[in-house]
């Protein structure tokens, strides 16, 4: 078993991108089955670039 170190931060403008593709991602997961396919993308989608 590791003992690797986890480093916790403020996120900084350029973590933008990576978090939001986390979110993206994220919602696709959770809400696939619930929200009908297409409309999930559209959703998604409608939220801006990651």
């Amino acid at each position: 078993m590791g003992t690797g170190l986890i480093e916790i931060r403020r996120a900084k403008p350029q973590d933008a991108s990576a978090i939001a593709g986390v979110h993206d991602a994220a919602w696709l997961t959770a809400y696939r089955g619930i929200i009908p396919g297409l409309e999930l993308e559209r959703m998604v989608e409608r939220r801006g670039p990651t």
